[in-house]
């Protein structure tokens, strides 16, 4: 009998689990929850649960890792589109889901850029990617339009650790050049 309570018990508490420390990237902006869900689409909820809306279609696009401007106005997120050679770019739409538009590239051919993070005045996107050349990830600075595009990062700055993230690799970065410089408007 034990044995069975016991299986019973892990078939109540491991979805519960996998749910709480899977791979799925939430944020919270005026009461709303945005987040990336199955077959790469984006989707929107209040935070009790309800009005759950999609913002992307997925398909042969698949939409991960959105995160809020500060001013709430904006999602910036990383798009793999299938069939453009394994590159995935960020983009940037209007909190509603309308008008996504590229500020980043792949070139050079299959670049990876993920994690976008906004700068606190929402003009900037910092994000990780290996347009640096050999795979090896960077972290990288563009304005919201995809315009003024900067490396942050050099491999030669990097503790080599782990997989890194823009939140996750600014903890391990020994110098980097000027980022107070280089994220503020001013």
């Amino acid at each position: 009998m034990k044995c069975v309570r016991f299986f019973f018990t892990l078939l109540m508490v491991l979805p519960a689990v996998l749910v709480l420390c899977g791979s799925i990237h939430a944020q919270t902006n005026s009461g709303k929850i945005i987040f990336s869900g199955e077959f790469g689409r984006l989707l929107i909820i209040n935070a009790d649960g309800t009005g759950q809306t999609f913002l992307t279609s997925g398909g042969s696009n698949l939409d991960a890792n959105p995160v809020y401007s500060p001013g709430g106005s904006k999602i910036a997120f990383d798009r793999n589109i299938i069939g453009a050679g394994g590159a995935i770019n960020i983009f940037v739409m209007n909190a509603d889901g309308t008008n996504p538009v590229a500020v980043t590239s792949s070139v050079p051919n299959n670049t990876l850029n993920s994690d976008p993070t906004w700068s606190p005045d929402g003009l900037k996107l910092a994000f990780v990617s290996d347009r640096g050349g050999n795979r090896k990830k960077e972290i990288w600075v563009v304005n919201a339009d995809g315009s003024g595009l900067v490396r942050l990062t050099t491999r030669s700055t990097l503790l080599q650790t782990g997989h890194p993230t823009v939140k996750g690799l600014l903890s391990s970065v020994t110098t980097i050049p000027a980022p107070t410089d280089v994220l503020s408007t001013s």
